[in-house]
């Protein structure tokens, strides 16, 4: 055997054995998909104003034992936990958001009759454009809102939101519903000076006092559903707490903006 025949069959030998055909041709195994259950609602996992589980989404708050539940009309004025009760169990929020309404367009209406009727004034357009002009000021404060709760990782679902906004303004209406009759008296000592200022008062103070209460209808919505999957004396991490916070610092200056503004206008036309 030459030297050359030599060499062929060395490299022969190190050449790799040739596949079957099958094996060729066989696909390969394609990566399983990760189950479902790992990643449903992974995006809302992120927000505290929505449960981490689809479990928790669709369980009811518990219900409330040993002690009867405030009312609506109580909630407005002294007891947010029941509102946020509601607005955490959607068969409850439509009603929610209708009484809620209805309390903002009546007291608001009565605010302004009690003004038209201060001043004598031979028109009953504020008495129409009140409750119109807060319900455009709430739908102007909901886009801001929403979107810094979106940009905070923190986003709250729209009909949460838009009931909330709503519970906060009939707080705000109630109170100038009140405070209606002293103005009136204020506006009969000095027109010019005292009556204005005076309604210029509660407009701030109403709009502060819907900030507010705004702003702890978030935080309890947040707190709420984080007891209901941690349990019930558990705390938000300060990450969440942080997060949550600073949504609702910026929905409480947002609304009480748009509301005072609202209410300056309709008493202005």
């Amino acid at each position: 055997m030459t030297a050359a025949q030599a060499d062929v069959e060395m490299s022969l030998k190190l050449l790799p054995e040739p596949r079957p055909a099958a094996e060729l041709t066989a696909p390969a195994p394609a990566s399983s998909p990760p189950p479902p259950k790992a990643r449903a609602h992974r995006a809302e996992e992120l927000t505290p104003f929505v449960a981490w589980s689809s479990e928790a989404r669709s369980a009811r708050p518990p219900e409330l034992t040993g002690a009867r539940e405030a009312s609506l009309f109580d909630g407005f004025l002294n007891a947010p936990e029941a509102i946020v009760d509601r607005l955490l169990s959607p068969e409850r929020v439509p009603a929610l958001v209708v009484a809620a309404a209805a309390v903002t367009a009546s007291c608001a209406a009565a605010y302004e009759a009690a003004l038209v009727w201060g001043f004598h004034l031979p028109s009953a357009r504020p008495i129409a454009m009140a409750p119109l002009m807060i319900l455009l000021a709430e739908a102007a404060a909901v886009g801001p809102i929403f979107a810094a709760s979106v940009l905070a990782a923190a986003r709250i679902p729209l009909a949460r939101l838009g009931a909330a906004l709503l519970a906060a303004s009939a707080t705000g209406a109630l109170l100038m519903a009140a405070l209606a009759p002293a103005i009136v008296v204020v506006i009969g000592f000095d027109r010019e000076w005292l009556g204005p200022l005076s309604m210029v008062a509660a407009f701030l103070l109403a709009a502060s006092v819907s900030g507010l209460r705004l702003y702890r209808l978030l935080m309890g919505m947040a707190e709420r559903l984080y007891q209901r999957e941690a349990g019930p004396t558990a705390r938000l991490s300060p990450a969440d707490a942080e997060r949550a916070a600073l949504v609702a610092r910026l929905a409480c200056m947002s609304v009480g903006f748009t509301l005072g503004l609202a209410c300056w206008t309709s008493s202005s036309l």
